[in-house]
């Protein structure tokens, strides 16, 4: 019976996860993009709620008043960070462009070189193998490769930078409504909190509070954490490209931190190829110096992530790996971050249940 009792909690369970997941490949994909503003401004009007209460009850201001003044400095203060950086990737990204389309470039010789060697040696080993193929010119061939691809990953940029522009006046309207609808959520927090309460009854309202509580922590831990990390890669990066003086510092310092933070990949992904090419390419002392800037990284990471991350989603590293990767398969990037704040929310509720149940029968708490 005891048994029956276990595998029919578990069926349970997973029923509930089976099905939470799918709401939320659902959200993610098809409701996700039509009420992003919404859901931005709500998250914007929980932040503002302290300062607006305080200049609320405090200081007289009226409500409607405070709450569009501190959401129009919020956005404007987001805005202006958020334009800052797109206008320095997207002024670096048009000069490597341009560097790389005239040839003038100094890497594009570097890559030259690196494609002799290694298309040398592998015309060694083709001849030592097969001797009818004497007369290969395998390393053009290499070279051939390299800048082909080099050539495809400017086209890419290019369009990119196309669309980013193109972009521009669906961003207008996204933030307009942005606006209005976070200072209407912010002014009227209050009401519209009373009237979902209204709508709860006991049992349900208590448990929607764990819902609350426990999703606002698992989220903003979640999302602090990789934050921080992400500016601390970020720094990390920038100050040693500065300091090796590397042409193209920020941008080619936030390309490799936002790739640090994807599922399984990190710095070493680029740095460690980007330092083995320069070996063979013959310039040792570059490659020691991207080789040192990987080691401090690394080490640093090594002191910092645990005492950043700490115990915050509470998940064991291979089940956030493996919901950072169905979230990534399922729903784009939006869902490699949401799928495992969800899990990390279904354990703590479940522990918060398992309690509370636990409590009911005169069980320890």
């Amino acid at each position: 019976m005891a048994f029956r009792e276990k595998a029919g909690k578990f069926g349970m369970y997973l029923l509930c996860a089976a099905g939470g997941a799918a709401a939320l490949f659902l959200l993610l994909r098809y409701l996700l993009p039509a009420f992003a503003p919404f859901i931005f401004s709500f998250i914007l009007a929980l932040i503002l709620q302290k300062p607006v209460n305080f200049l609320e009850k405090k200081c007289r201001v009226p409500r409607a008043l405070s709450s569009a003044l501190l959401m129009l400095l919020l956005l404007g203060l987001l805005c202006r960070g958020i334009a800052a950086l797109l206008a320095v990737l997207i002024r670096e990204s048009a000069d490597f462009i341009s560097e790389l389309t005239s040839g003038d470039a100094d890497y594009l010789a570097e890559i030259s070189a690196l494609a002799d060697k290694i298309g040398g040696a592998v015309d060694r080993i083709i001849r030592d193998i097969f001797p009818a193929a004497e007369g290969v010119d395998t390393a053009g061939m290499m070279r051939s490769l390299f800048l082909s691809a080099l050539s495809a990953a400017a086209t890419t940029v290019s369009r990119w930078v196309a669309h980013t522009v193109s972009a521009m006046p669906r961003a207008l309207v996204f933030f307009i409504v942005l606006v209005f609808s976070g200072i209407y959520f912010c002014a009227d927090y209050p009401k519209i909190r009373a009237f979902v309460a209204g709508k709860l009854s006991g049992r349900l309202k208590k448990y929607s509070l764990h819902i609350r509580k426990e999703g606002i922590v698992a989220a903003a831990g979640y999302a602090k954490s990789y934050f921080v990390i992400f500016l601390l890669t970020f720094a990390e990066l920038l100050l040693g490209f500065v300091i090796i003086r590397q042409k193209y510092a920020p941008m080619l310092a936030f390309v490799i931190a936002t790739v640090d933070i994807l599922p399984v990949l990190g710095v070493g992904t680029v740095l460690l190829p980007w330092t083995a090419g320069l070996l063979l390419a013959g310039n040792g002392k570059k490659a020691l110096e991207i080789a040192a800037i990987y080691l401090v990284i690394t080490v640093v990471r090594q002191i910092a992530e645990p005492r950043i991350v700490g115990s915050v989603t509470g998940l064991h590293p291979v089940l956030t790996l493996m919901c950072m990767y169905s979230g990534l398969r399922l729903a784009g990037a939006a869902g490699m971050i949401v799928f495992p704040i969800a899990a990390a929310l279904a354990l703590k509720l479940s522990q918060a249940f398992s309690h509370d149940g636990g409590a009911k029968n005169g069980e320890p708490a």
